[in-house]
C-alpha cells in the first residue's frame, strides 16, 4: 500500500486559531487521538481552560485519548456489536490471515464475539512458554547458552516489528540465519496458541479492526483527529487509508511552521554536568524574569541522562532536595521519564516483606531491612527500639536462615531487646505460612501477597505524600494484574509468582502524576504535539543524537529495509530524527541546542545536526557555580562547638570488656572510652561462613577440650597419632554444634572446615611434644579478677601450665600473628595480656595451691595457632624451652632480653608492669578520651574512625610509628 497523502493536514496554521479549531471539533462531537498519554493530558487541560476562558460553567468532556487506548475502545465497541448479533459471516481474508486469525472451519459470528485481548502480562508468559520448551526441543546442546528472559524480551521487539511494519513470518523462515528461522517458528507457534484459544494481543487487534470496517462492518465513529504523531508505521497507514476509503473523517493535526529562527543558540561544554548545569542557570535567568513562562529540558537519551539533570536542576533550582532527599516539598520541575516502580521506596519495601515467602535462605541484611524499614507498622512508634534489635540480629544471628528459623530465634530471645509491635507482625504472619509450600494459581497468589503486606501494616503508620500514594495504588493495580495470568499459566510456587511481580515492576515505568509546573524535562517524542515558550535541547553528541540504528536480529535485516522500518536504515534513522528535530523548531520561541565535548577522558565528537552556523564562535562555557553551598550556609543551623579530650569518669571500680579495655586504652584512649563506656562498635552484617572471631573462640574451645582428656605432656607423648586425632575431631564435632546454626552455612561448610582444623590441631600439637621441660596442664579457662588501681578486671586465662621444676606457664591463645614480646612493654603497651595475666596469678591470694610461693612463674606465652606458622611467642627463665632451634620456638630467654638489668628477673618485671598498667587503668577509669593513637598501625582495622574523625582532622598524620622500650627478640 502506498504512502499517506497528509498535506492537507500539513497546512500552517497560526497557533491560537489551531488551538481554537481543535477545542471547537472536541465540543461538536469529534475524537481526538494522540501519540502519548502526556499529550492527551495537555491537550485536556487546554481544552478546559478554553472552555473557562469562553465563560462556560459545565461542559461535556472532551473524547480525548491516546492511540493504545482508543484501539482497545474500538475492539470493545465490536464486541459489543458482535454480540447484538451485527457480525459478519465472511472470513479468511489476507489480512486477517496476516493477523493470525482464521481458525480452520470457524467464521467471525463464531469466535469474534469471545476473543480475549491478551495483556503485556500474559503476552510475555505465553512467549516465555513457547521459546523455553522449542529452545528445550530444538538446542539441547546449546540450551545454556540461552538467555530465556532476554530472548523472550528480543522476540516480542521482533513480532511488534513484523505487525506494524507488515513484515511477513513466512518470509522470516526462509532465511539461511537459525535466528531468523526460530523466530518465524516461536512466532508461528504464538499464532497457533491464539487461534487455539481464542486470543489475540495488542498488535493482531488493529488487524482485526482494520478487517472489520473493511467488510463494511462499521462502527458508528466519530469525526477523529489524530496529533501529535511524527511518522506513521506501515499498519497505521492501512488503519488510516482504510478509515478513509470509508468516508470517516480524520484529519491529522500538526503543529503550525513558525516560519522563523530567530532565537537559536548553539552552545558546547566541557562535561555532561556542566551542560545541565547551565540549563539550570538558564531557566532560573528566564524564570526570574518572565515567572509565567513554560519551558522545556530535552534529552535525547533521558534515561541515561535523568540523574545528571534531576541532581542540576534541583542545586539551582530546588536546593533543598539536594540537601534532604525525603523533603515533601514539590520540585519546581518535572522529569516525564517515570523510575521503574520497584525503583520506589515504598515498593522495594513491598517486595522486601515479600522476600519473607521464600522458601530459600534469608540473609542477615534483609532481616535488617526489614527491622528498618519505614513502611511497616510500628515502624515510628518502635523507632529506636528497632535500631537496637537490628544491631542485636546483625551481630547473632546467622548469615543466612529460613523465615520459619527467624521465627523460632523470636520466639526463644522473647524479642530482646523488646519490640513488641514487630514481633507480634512476625509471629501473626505464622498463620499465612502454611500455603506457601503448595502451588496455587496467579490469583490466589495476588491475594496472598496483598493480604501478606497489610498483616504487617504496609505501607506504614506514616501519612504517605501525594508521590508515595499514587505509587502505592499502581503497585496494588499490578498486583491485581498478576491474577490475569491465570488464563495463560498452570499453579506456580510462591518463588514463580514473585518473580513474576518483581519482574513486572522492573519492567514498569512509573510516572506519577502532579499538578503542572514550569519546566518539563521530557525526552524528544515525549514533546511532540507540545507547545513552550523556550527549549533547551540538550546532549547532541555524536553517541546520542540521532539514535543509534537498532534493527531486530530476529528478523532479516532485508525485510526491515523494504518495509521502511526507520530503526533499521541509517538514512531513515536519520530522516526521522531530523524531522523531530525541525519539529521542535516550531514548538516554542527560543531553543537552544547544546553538546558537551568529554565524557571523563574520552573526547565526544558533534552530532550531525548540531549545525551551528559557520559566523557562530563556540567557545566551551562555563556554567556559573551552583548556589546550593549559599543555601546551606544562609540556612545551616546553629552548632554548638565542645572540645575536650576528657570524658565522664566512672564511679563503679567494676567493668566489663577483660583485658581488651587496657588495650584498648594502651592503643587509643578515645577507642577505649567510646567501645567500653559508649558501646560503640562495628554493626557490620555477618558474612558467610565463621568470622575470624568465631573460628578463634571454636579453636579454644576445641583446645580446652582435649586437654582435658590429655591433661599432660607424658599422655600426649605416649598416645598414638591416630588416638590424638580421634580426640582433636571428637572435641571439633562436639564444638562446632554451637556455631553450625550461628554460620547459616550448611553441614558441606562444617565438613570443610572439620578436616581444616584436623590438620592445623595435629601440627599444632607437634609444638606441643617439641617442648622441652615435661609439663601439667592445671586450669583451663580459669576465671580471674585482677584490681588494677581504680579498676577491677574480670578475664579468663586460657590456660596454667605446671612445669617440671614446679613453676608456672601462663598461655594466651593467638589464632592471628602474635607479634613479638616488645609489644608488652612502653608506656602503652600493644599487647598487655599476658602481662595482665602474670598480675593476677601474682596478687591471687585466694588460689592456695597455685600461689606464686609454690609455684612462680617461669615463663609467659603466646601460642599462636597459625597454618604454617604454629609457634609459642614470650619469655621464660633460662632454661631451654624446646629441644631443638625452629620456627615455633620464639620463646626468648629472660636474661638475653634486651632491657634494663633490673627487670632481667620477675619480681622486676611484676613490678614494673604494675606500675605501667594501673596508670592506664587510672586513666580509663577518669574517663581519660583523647584522640590519641599509639602509631599509625592503631588505625587501620578501627572500627570507629567514623566517630572520632580522626583523618577528617588531619591527626593521624602527626603520628608516627612509636619506638617501645621494651625487649627486642
Amino acid at each position: 500500500m502506498g504512502e499517506v497523502e497528509l498535506s492537507l493536514e500539513q497546512k500552517s496554521r497560526a497557533t491560537q486559531d489551531a488551538k481554537a479549531e481543535v477545542a471547537q471539533q472536541l465540543c461538536d462531537g469529534s475524537t481526538l487521538v494522540t501519540a502519548n498519554k502526556r499529550l492527551a493530558r495537555e491537550v485536556l487541560q487546554q481544552f478546559n481552560q478554553h472552555q473557562l476562558a469562553q465563560g462556560k460553567q459545565a461542559w461535556d468532556t472532551a473524547d480525548i485519548l491516546p492511540f493504545e487506548a482508543w484501539v482497545f475502545r474500538l475492539w470493545q465497541f465490536i464486541r459489543d456489536d458482535s454480540m447484538d448479533g451485527g457480525g459478519s459471516a465472511e472470513s479468511g481474508t489476507e489480512i486477517e490471515r496476516r493477523a493470525g486469525f482464521n481458525p480452520s472451519g470457524a467464521t467471525h459470528t463464531d469466535h469474534q464475539a469471545d476473543r480475549i485481548v491478551l495483556n503485556a502480562l500474559q503476552s510475555k508468559a505465553v512467549w516465555t512458554k513457547i521459546i523455553s520448551e522449542d529452545i528445550n526441543t530444538n538446542q539441547q546442546n546449546f540450551q545454556p547458552l540461552w538467555n530465556i528472559a532476554a530472548t523472550v524480551k528480543t522476540a516480542m521487539d521482533a513480532w511488534r516489528i513484523s505487525r506494524q511494519w507488515d513484515i511477513a513470518i513466512d518470509d522470516c523462515g526462509k532465511s539461511f540465519l537459525a535466528d531468523h528461522r526460530s523466530f518465524a517458528r516461536w512466532a508461528n507457534l504464538f499464532i497457533h496458541q491464539c487461534q487455539k484459544n481464542n486470543w489475540m494481543d495488542a498488535y493482531q487487534l488493529i488487524d482485526v479492526i482494520i478487517e472489520r470496517v473493511n467488510v463494511g462492518k462499521l462502527i458508528d465513529f466519530a469525526p477523529l483527529i489524530w496529533m501529535g504523531f511524527d511518522s506513521f508505521n506501515a499498519q497505521q497507514k492501512r488503519l488510516i487509508a482504510i478509515l478513509r476509503q470509508n468516508n470517516i473523517r480524520l484529519s491529522i493535526h500538526q503543529v503550525a511552521d513558525s516560519g522563523s529562527r530567530l532565537h537559536c543558540q548553539f552552545r558546547q561544554y566541557e562535561s555532561e554536568s556542566e551542560q545541565w548545569l547551565a540549563a539550570a542557570h538558564w531557566i532560573k535567568d528566564k524564570i526570574d524574569h518572565r515567572p509565567n513562562q513554560r519551558l522545556a529540558v530535552v534529552a535525547p537519551n533521558l534515561n541515561k541522562s535523568r540523574g545528571a539533570i534531576d541532581y542540576a536542576l534541583s542545586q539551582i533550582l530546588s536546593p533543598c532536595h539536594v540537601i534532604d532527599s525525603g523533603s515533601n516539598r514539590a520540585k519546581p520541575f518535572h522529569i516525564s521519564l517515570g523510575v521503574k516502580l520497584n525503583d520506589s521506596p515504598v515498593v522495594d519495601a513491598a517486595l522486601l516483606l515479600l522476600s519473607l515467602t521464600s522458601t530459600a535462605g534469608l540473609t542477615n541484611s534483609t532481616i535488617s531491612k526489614v527491622i528498618l524499614t519505614p513502611f511497616i507498622g510500628g515502624a515510628d512508634s518502635e523507632c529506636h527500639a528497632r535500631n537496637k534489635f537490628e544491631f542485636w540480629c546483625r551481630r547473632y544471628l546467622p548469615y543466612e536462615l529460613k523465615f520459619s528459623g527467624f521465627l523460632k530465634i523470636l520466639k526463644q530471645r522473647k524479642s530482646t531487646p523488646p519490640v513488641p509491635i514487630f514481633f507480634e507482625k512476625i509471629i501473626s504472619s505464622t498463620a499465612l505460612t502454611s500455603s506457601i509450600k503448595k502451588k496455587h494459581s496467579f490469583s490466589y497468589w495476588s491475594e496472598f501477597f496483598l493480604t501478606w503486606l497489610e498483616n504487617f501494616g504496609w505501607p506504614g503508620e506514616r501519612v504517605l505524600n501525594s508521590e508515595q500514594y499514587q505509587t502505592v495504588e499502581a503497585f496494588k493495580r499490578e498486583l491485581s494484574t498478576l491474577g490475569s495470568l491465570d488464563l495463560v499459566a498452570n499453579p506456580v510456587a510462591v518463588s514463580t509468582a514473585l518473580s513474576a511481580l518483581t519482574q513486572r515492576l522492573n519492567e514498569k515505568p512509573f510516572e506519577p502524576e502532579s499538578p503542572r509546573v514550569k519546566v518539563d524535562v521530557l525526552g524528544i517524542m515525549e514533546t511532540a504535539g507540545i507547545e513552550f515558550d523556550a527549549i533547551w535541547f540538550g546532549g547532541l553528541t555524536e553517541r546520542d543524537w540521532p539514535p543509534a540504528v537498532q534493527e531486530s536480529p530476529f528478523i532479516p535485516h532485508s525485510l526491515q529495509r523494504q518495509a521502511n522500518y526507520h530503526r533499521a536504515s541509517v538514512l531513515l534513522n536519520a530522516d526521522h530524527a531530523r524531522a523531530q528535530q525541525n519539529r521542535l523548531l516550531n514548538q516554542c520561541d527560543e531553543i537552544v541546542f547544546s553538546r558537551y565535548c568529554f565524557d571523563q577522558d574520552v573526547e565526544l565528537l558533534p552530532s550531525a545536526f548540531f549545525d551551528a552556523p559557520v559566523e557562530t564562535s563556540l567557545a566551551t562555557a562555563k556554567p556559573p557555580q551552583p548556589t546550593l553551598i549559599e543555601y546551606f550556609q544562609k540556612h545551616r543551623p546553629q552548632l554548638e562547638t565542645f572540645t575536650g579530650t576528657q570524658g565522664l569518669g566512672k564511679s563503679d571500680p567494676s567493668t566489663r570488656g577483660g583485658t581488651s579495655v587496657i588495650q584498648d586504652q594502651a592503643a587509643c584512649p578515645f577507642r577505649a572510652y567510646a567501645r567500653h563506656r559508649l558501646g560503640a562498635c562495628d554493626a557490620d552484617a555477618r558474612e558467610p561462613g565463621l568470622s575470624a572471631l568465631d573460628r578463634g573462640t571454636l579453636i579454644h574451645r576445641i583446645l580446652e577440650g582435649a586437654w582435658r582428656a590429655l591433661q599432660s605432656s607424658e599422655k600426649l607423648a605416649s598416645m598414638p597419632d591416630h588416638a590424638l586425632k580421634q580426640i582433636i575431631d571428637d572435641n571439633i564435632a562436639t564444638c562446632s554444634k554451637r556455631f553450625f546454626h550461628k554460620s547459616g552455612s550448611g553441614k558441606g561448610f562444617f565438613q570443610a572446615q572439620a578436616q581444616w582444623l584436623s590438620q592445623l590441631l595435629l601440627q599444632w600439637f607437634a609444638v606441643e611434644k617439641n617442648r622441652e621441660q615435661e609439663f601439667r596442664v592445671v586450669e583451663l579457662e580459669k576465671q580471674q579478677q585482677l584490681t588494677l588501681g581504680k579498676l577491677t578486671l574480670n578475664f579468663k586465662i586460657d590456660r596454667m601450665d605446671e612445669l617440671a621444676d614446679d613453676t608456672l606457664m601462663l598461655i594466651d591463645y593467638k589464632t592471628g600473628m602474635a607479634g613479638s614480646i616488645k609489644g608488652w612493654f612502653g608506656e602503652r603497651p600493644k599487647e598487655p595480656q599476658l602481662p595482665l595475666y602474670a598480675l593476677a596469678q601474682h596478687f591471687d591470694t585466694n588460689d592456695h595451691k597455685n600461689n606464686n610461693q609454690e609455684h612462680p612463674l617461669s615463663t609467659l606465652a603466646f601460642g599462636q595457632i597459625r597454618a604454617g606458622q604454629n609457634a609459642y611467642v614470650g619469655i621464660s627463665d633460662d632454661q631451654p624451652f624446646q629441644t631443638a632451634k625452629h620456627a615455633s620456638n620464639k620463646v626468648s630467654k629472660l636474661s638475653d632480653a634486651r632491657v634494663d638489668e633490673e627487670l632481667k628477673n620477675w619480681p622486676a618485671l611484676i613490678e614494673y608492669w604494675n606500675e605501667q598498667l594501673v596508670k592506664l587503668a587510672d586513666q580509663y577509669y577518669d574517663g581519660h578520651a583523647e584522640v590519641n593513637p599509639l602509631d599509625n598501625t592503631t588505625c587501620t582495622y578501627c572500627d570507629l574512625q567514623g566517630l572520632c574523625r580522626i583523618f577528617e582532622a588531619g591527626k593521624n598524620d602527626e603520628h608516627d610509628v612509636t619506638s617501645s622500650d621494651g625487649p627486642e627478640e
